[in-house]
């Protein structure tokens, strides 16, 4: 029920551009100041597999003063963020009766009614009233059965163990048979405040359509379950997520972002984008009764510079301001056997407000990409997730959409990390429609290695036992230089590394002495919290060339297609070279399934699993000692 991509290509391609590396030059500047010997360059040697190697690509030294940013890229990034919080409080106001007309077909309609007068009811009122009394904020997981809650086990693990999030949560499942009392119960002894909410047993909305007409198999999906959790929930304001969907930081800041209190919303953007004016896209808009063009310019209002469907793994709501707005979401995805058929799913039922678009976590994968002039199948990277950015670019979640954490299988290991990626990147290498020279096996979106320069952090040269916020001063290099510079590039290219204070400080010297004559401006710009600003002001993720006929309507964009290598981390997530939170909840993802596989007797919903389907280390023992066959 997916909606068919639909790309137009331009002529000609953009010329490729590398994105910077460590280069010579630069090296032989810090020799010549003391702050680098050739000692320190044995850490940047590969730890890629034979097969990565053999396919690897690296970039050229880029031009004497390209490394280090000019005057004019730090004013940028000064007002970037400035102007993405302003944004979102300019968002126009336009009257209802512009964008609004009778949704189609009939039965929407008579439903339509039906919520309308809902909304007017005391009875909604009074529900809007007491969230706003209780003003509780919280985290909403949707979660029932085996392998949705080993995912949430993970989540819960790290939110509480790692990001020390106290945020309490409502975990809703769907049917009375994906939980059991026990189970719940060892959930909130070990990570609460927890409530279990089941939606089988809670009084359906009558003001909606008929229960056994939504949960008809095959075309809803479980995504009237999850939005109609928005509906049940006791929170004043909440995030959804999705078990799958890991936060990388504590997520309560996000609650107090400075766009989410102006508009009581925040939504995160896909990799792809269905063009506006398409004709999926505008039945869709008829159908729910919004005329399109109207709705489209509103809607965009508040999506930055961005143009990209919306990702649905997790979203932050304003209960009380848009409690009817969630109503509505309800209405909308109880019709999801004919607008599934124009929609990708509930994600494309609400709006946009962050301009960030996300990263991918990738995993190197035998025999999934397909090389188009030969048709023959080889090895390329495979997203396994996608990192999702806060407004200003620091690392908020990576959403598992590929090998999710399930009881008795095998986590993929996160080989490659990247920055926001501009769509023209996506729909040249990691789209089923990609334009590029290979393509994903069906099903898979597959990139291939020269598709990004893998980047390693080298470790510290020396080290000591004063341990202080996870990095080990070395005694013989107050900053570690290579280290500290490949650290610190990732990170000016919004690359989601993390941060790590300590290093930060040790290293200032060295990286004003870089800087120069721009190195106050820099610190004044607010770069050495965040860097990522460089990369967020300069870069152009959605660049498009609209068209206007000579009557001044717009017709399909053509989408400018890019080829450059995307700048991708290595991550090691046992031995950091730099320990920061983000690897930390890398580490701790893997850690806590590792824990349930062995712990899971705590929890009775695996009893039955574990009798029938042993963990993975013990299916690999008893492989082992099978007798080979002769």
């Amino acid at each position: 029920m997916a909606l068919p991509m639909v790309l137009f290509l331009l002529k000609q391609r953009v010329p490729a551009k590398q994105p910077p590396a460590p280069a010579p030059f630069l090296l032989d500047k810090l020799r010549e100041q003391g702050l680098l010997t050739d000692s320190h360059l044995l850490g940047h040697a590969s730890s890629s597999t034979s097969q990565q190697q053999a396919a690897q690509t690296t970039a050229p030294a880029p031009a004497p003063g390209a490394l280090w940013p000019s005057t004019q890229q730090i004013a940028a990034a000064a007002q970037y963020f400035k102007e993405e919080v302003a944004g979102a409080k300019q968002r126009p106001a336009v009257p209802a009766k512009k964008y609004v007309i009778p949704p189609e077909p009939f039965d929407m309609r008579r439903q339509h009614k039906q919520v309308s007068a809902y909304l007017a009811s005391p009875e909604f009122k009074a529900k809007v009233a007491a969230r706003k009394a209780r003003g509780q904020r919280g985290i909403i997981i949707n979660a029932g059965g085996p392998n949705l809650i080993s995912s949430t086990i993970v989540t819960l693990k790290v939110l509480r163990e790692v990001l020390h999030c106290s945020l309490p949560v409502e975990l809703v499942w769907h049917a009375t048979e994906e939980m059991d009392n026990a189970t719940i119960a060892a959930l909130r002894r070990r990570w609460g405040p927890i409530v279990g909410i089941n939606l089988d047993s809670m009084p359906w909305p009558s003001h909606h359509r008929a229960k056994e007409v939504v949960q008809q198999p095959n075309w809803n999906q479980g995504f009237f379950g999850k939005v109609m959790s928005l509906t049940a929930s006791s929170f004043a304001s909440a995030l959804l997520l999705d078990a799958d969907s890991m936060p990388l930081a504590n997520p309560e800041g996000l609650l107090d972002d400075a766009s989410f209190e102006t508009t009581g919303n925040l939504f995160f953007p896909d990799f792809w984008s269905t063009p506006a004016n398409s004709q999926q896209r505008s039945l869709a808009y008829d159908m729910v009764g919004l005329e399109h063009d109207e709705a489209q310019a509103l809607l965009a209002a508040g999506k930055g510079r961005l143009q990209r469907d919306t990702e649905s793994g997790q979203l932050l709501f304003d209960l009380v301001k848009h409690a009817d707005v969630a109503e509505w979401a309800l209405w909308i995805n109880s019709f999801g056997d004919v607008l599934y058929k124009a929609l990708w799913g509930d994600k494309d039922t609400y709006s946009m407000a962050f301009a960030v678009p996300p990263g991918a976590a990738l995993t190197w994968r035998n025999s999934s990409l397909l090389v188009k002039a030969t048709q023959q199948k080889t090895a390329g990277w495979q997203l396994a997730g996608m990192l999702q950015f806060d407004a200003a670019g620091q690392p908020a979640f990576l959403h598992r959409t590929m090998n999710k954490f399930s009881w008795g299988g095998e986590a993929w290991h996160l080989g490659l990390i990247t920055g926001p990626l501009p769509l023209r990147w996506v729909n040249y290498y990691l789209s089923q429609d990609a334009q590029g020279p290979t393509v994903g096996v069906p099903y898979d979106y597959v990139a291939p290695a020269s598709a990004f320069v893998q980047w390693h952090i080298p470790q510290p040269l020396a080290r000591s036992t004063a341990q202080t916020d996870g990095w080990a001063v070395g005694q013989e290099e107050a900053c570690p230089a290579a280290t500290f510079l490949a650290y610190w590039r990732l990170r000016e290219h919004a690359v989601p590394t993390g941060s790590n204070a300590s290093l930060d400080s040790a290293c200032t010297p060295l990286l004003a002495s870089l800087l120069r004559s721009n190195a106050a401006a820099y610190a004044a710009a607010g770069l050495l919290q965040q860097p990522q600003l460089l990369e967020l002001a300069s870069a152009e993720f959605d660049r498009v060339i609209t068209r206007r006929t000579h009557s001044n309507k717009l017709v399909p964009p053509e989408e400018v297609l890019d080829s450059t290598p995307a700048l991708a981390w290595v991550p090691d997530y046992l031995h950091p070279a730099v320990d920061t939170i983000v690897s930390r909840a890398l580490a701790g993802s893997y850690q806590a399934m590792q824990w349930l596989q062995q712990h899971a007797v705590q929890f009775a919903m695996f009893a039955n699993v574990t009798a029938a389907q042993p963990p993975l280390a013990q299916q690999q023992q008893q492989q082992k000692a099978r007798p080979a066959r002769g």
